[in-house]
């Protein structure tokens, strides 16, 4: 009998131990639904109803200028550049230069009715330029009366093009392109397309002396000498000149080289072909073996 009651009361241990690991179970998980509920909640809580971003947002700067970050109306702001608070930027916009931001990320918290956000990055980026070069054509260690010199403007100086003659602008020479047959200083001015407002010069400008190397030859004569037709034309055309013709050589307005003819027939008028090249202008580099010109052709 008393081992019965023994058995007994050990099994009502046992049974109580159970309920009680039960109910702990049961409370915990009661506790993790409650934490994940005001879990949500402050997550709910936390999701403002603006979402502000930044205007324009792939600003690419031209050199030595300024512009202006925007976003939109809210109660109040903070700008930041590269992830750190900017001191007393707390207005609508936020105004960059290229010296100072290029490069650098920004980003604006935006408050609306006690609730903050924050926008996401926008890289302002720069453009940066080679400075100016001019490309010669025709260039020689002694430049007679009658030599003709072809001045290229290289890219990406390809707007606001303006020529200059002993700092006196020439009328007209405004395109990449200058011809030079008479003594001078030389300068020029230009923009790239992307910052047309972005004017830059020659560094230094180009000295030319054009000497009287023929003796009762003027100018005009050695022109007259050399002459190229039809022009314009539609693919062939006819060099001619006074003197038999030792080479002809044939270059596109960026200056490459395109049509070398270096074993032409030693004859005073040569047939050229350029019947498969696009329309455009040419220039012509023209020796007799006593002279090299250079004249303009147009294919249409």
């Amino acid at each position: 009998m008393e081992t019965r009651n023994h058995q007994k009361n050990g099994a009502n241990r046992k049974a109580r131990r159970v309920g009680y690991v039960k109910y702990v179970v049961m409370k915990t998980k009661i506790l993790i639904i409650i934490i994940s509920i005001l879990v949500l909640n402050a997550k709910i809580d936390a999701q403002c109803e603006h979402n502000p971003t930044i205007l324009p947002n792939d600003l690419i700067m031209c050199p030595n200028s300024i512009d202006t970050l925007w976003t939109q109306v809210y109660d109040s702001y903070q700008w930041y550049k590269d992830g750190n608070l900017i001191p007393g930027a707390t207005n609508q916009y936020y105004v960059v230069s290229t010296y100072q931001d290029a490069g650098s990320s920004f980003s604006v918290n935006a408050t609306l009715n006690s609730c903050t956000e924050m926008s996401p990055d926008v890289l302002v980026d720069g453009w940066a330029f080679l400075p100016v070069t001019v490309t010669t054509i025709g260039y020689s260690d002694t430049l007679c009366i009658g030599d003709t010199l072809w001045l290229i403007i290289n890219l990406p100086y390809t707007t606001n093009i303006k020529w200059y003659k002993n700092n006196v602008p020439i009328p007209g020479a405004n395109n990449d392109t200058l011809i030079v047959i008479t003594s001078g200083s030389y300068n020029v001015f230009g923009a790239p397309p992307q910052c047309p407002t972005y004017i830059q010069q020659l560094g230094i400008p180009m000295i030319y002396n054009f000497l009287n190397c023929t003796t009762g030859m003027d100018e005009k004569k050695l022109q007259s000498s050399i002459t190229v037709y039809p022009n314009p034309t539609t693919g062939k055309f006819i060099v001619t000149s006074s003197n038999k013709i030792n080479s002809i050589e044939i270059y596109n307005i960026l200056g490459v080289q395109i049509y070398p003819l270096q074993s032409i027939k030693k004859q005073m008028s040569n047939e050229i072909d350029l019947s498969g090249f696009p329309k455009g202008m040419y220039f012509v580099k023209i020796n007799d073996g006593k002279k090299v010109y250079i004249s303009k052709i147009e294919i249409q």
